[in-house]
């Protein structure tokens, strides 16, 4: 994992930490969308991120991640607006910072 300080789980599966990331590291190539949370987001935030991305694997933790939150809750975010970027821009920095394929 290029840049990213790693953690591994009970299974020896090791995954990136992108809280340790500098947010500048991320590249906007493409104006990204702001977006409006509901309460259904909040409490399904895997269902939005299928819906935007297609996938959720990884997209999920890097939209939080780009809009410092560590873990999403309906009291505290409902209503809050947060920044979703194009996919291209997504899979571009996990190739570029976490995969180590660059």
């Amino acid at each position: 994992m290029a840049n990213a300080v790693s953690d591994t789980d009970e299974f020896g599966t090791t995954y990136p930490d992108l809280f340790t990331l500098d947010l500048s590291q991320f590249i906007y190539t493409k104006k990204p969308v702001n977006y409006k949370l509901t309460d259904m987001d909040t409490r399904r935030f895997d269902l939005l991120m299928l819906k935007i991305y297609g996938l959720v694997d990884f997209y999920d933790t890097v939209v939080l991640w780009l809009n410092n939150i560590t873990f999403i809750d309906p009291d505290t975010y409902t209503g809050t607006e947060i920044i979703l970027p194009v996919k291209q821009d997504i899979e571009t920095f996990y190739v570029n910072n976490i995969s180590g394929d660059a």
